[in-house]
Parts: C-alpha cells; sequence; structure tokens
C-alpha cells in the first residue's frame, strides 16, 4: 500500500516535549483534527505518545476524528528494554487502523542482533498490509545504505519500505538513497526549519521538487519539523502557522510527487 502523492502533517513537528526526558505531551491531537481537515490535509503521521500517552477519551477522539490517522511514528529501538512497549504498539496500531507505522532501529552496532531478534516477532505480528516505513537516517545502525540493504536482505519482507528526508536540505546522501532504492523508498519526512520554508523561497523549492521527480519519487510526504519546530518559545500554535503556510505551496505543486 503506498498512498502515492499524499500529504500528512506530522504532529512531532508541533510537540514541545518531543525530545524531552518524559516525553509528555503537552496538548491534544484531537483538538485540531479540525483544523487539519480543513487545511486539506489528506490524513496525520501521528506521534506515539500523543496516543500512547493519552487518556482513553482522547484516544477514541483520534480514532474518529475528521482527519485520519495514517501513520504511526514511534521511537523504540528494539531493546529487551522495550520488550513491552514494542508489543504495545502493535495494539496502537490496530486500534487506530493506521496504514503504516514508522521505526527506527537503535544506533549501537554491537547490539544488532538483540534490534533483530525484537524486531522479527514485532514485524510479524504487524497486520499483513500495512506499511511498514524504515527511517534511516544518522544515529541509527542503518544510517548507510549498504547497512540497510544488508538488513533488508536479512529480514527479507517486502513491506518494508525507506523513508528519505527533504526537501530544501535534499542533499547529496538523500540523493544517493533514491538512486540506489528507487521505487523501495515511498514516503519523505519533510523538513523544512532552519530557514528553509518553502513559500519563503519557492524557486529553490521547485527545484528541488523537480529534482524529486526526475529521480523517480512517487509516493506519501509527511511535513516532519517546519520553521519554529524545536526553537525556543515554540508552541503548537506558532508552528501550525508555518504548517499551513508551507502545505499551500505543497499542496499546489504536489503533481511532482503523485502518480
Amino acid at each position: 500500500m503506498n498512498p502515492k502523492g499524499e500529504i500528512y502533517i506530522g504532529t512531532v513537528a508541533m510537540e514541545p516535549n518531543r525530545w524531552t526526558a518524559t516525553q509528555e505531551p503537552t496538548f491534544e491531537v484531537s483538538q485540531w483534527l479540525p483544523r487539519f481537515a480543513e487545511a486539506g490535509f489528506d490524513g496525520v503521521e501521528l506521534w506515539e505518545n500523543h496516543y500512547a500517552k493519552a487518556s482513553p477519551q482522547e484516544q477514541q477522539a483520534l480514532r474518529e476524528g475528521p482527519c485520519p490517522i495514517r501513520i504511526y511514528n514511534t521511537y523504540m529501538t528494539f531493546t529487551q528494554a522495550e520488550k513491552a512497549r514494542t508489543e504495545a504498539t502493535v495494539c496502537h496500531i490496530e486500534e487506530l487502523g493506521v496504514q503504516g507505522v514508522k521505526w527506527n532501529l537503535g544506533k549501537d552496532p554491537e547490539a544488532l542482533a538483540e534490534y533483530e531478534t525484537h524486531f522479527r516477532p514485532w514485524l510479524e505480528a504487524l497486520p499483513s498490509k500495512l506499511r511498514v516505513l524504515a527511517e534511516v537516517h544518522p544515529g541509527t545502525v542503518i544510517e548507510k545504505p549498504e547497512a540497510a540493504e544488508t538488513f533488508l536482505n536479512r529480514i527479507d519482507d517486502p513491506r518494508i519500505e525507506l523513508i528519505v528526508h527533504g526537501l530544501r536540505n535534499l542533499n547529496d546522501n538523500a540523493l544517493h538513497w533514491l538512486e540506489r532504492f528507487g521505487d523501495r523508498i515511498t514516503h519523505l519526512h519533510l523538513q523544512t526549519w532552519k530557514g528553509e520554508g518553502l513559500a519563503t523561497q519557492p524557486n529553490i523549492s521547485l527545484r528541488k521538487l523537480e529534482r524529486l521527480r526526475e529521480l523517480g519519487f512517487k509516493g506519501s510526504v509527511c511535513m516532519e519539523f517546519v520553521e519554529g519546530s524545536a526553537t525556543q518559545g515554540e508552541s503548537p500554535e506558532k508552528v501550525w502557522q508555518t504548517m499551513v503556510s508551507d502545505f499551500g505551496f505543497l499542496n499546489q505543486h504536489r503533481h511532482f510527487f503523485s502518480p
């Protein structure tokens, strides 16, 4: 399943506590779902703690809201210490009825066997038609294309798809992934922070979109981080205003990554 051309909003972009020790959510995503739908987003990539640490009432509101939850975004790393969390994500994925799950491995090469030990049964327990999206960026044991290819060959499950990061910062490394893995890369994590807003420099943004099209990318896009994310004084509302601006530009040009 690859909903090509769809654009999702990543709630991790709006969460000030994303990288704190407790990672306790500071707002209820369900309150924002009508605004997401009205703006035109095709769905939500939901940060796991916006569901896992939510009240039963909030969980129900997320399942029944007007903007569907399409991808469950988990940052577990498949260690023995996370075994209960790993098992819980399967329940959350089934409850939400999502189309995909985003996952990472840990960063310790010496623990690769441990990661794989816990990854395999988790993978087998997932719904058969789920998109199993590997986030292969720095800080994981499969951050290099060669390591990712070795891992994918050993797991040997065609459901596993890959995520590439861009757009304004679509560097040579990301282009190498696209050239190497082709249509197995089905999802783009859009990062437009640090002075890289789409609408503020449209000519540069259009050139990047054209490069994506040249490389054959046809997939879904999640607005993962935008200007204002992870900055002093950030708030969901401030980040949302940038989201709306960047989404308007991306929505206008979604033909670059649609079938």
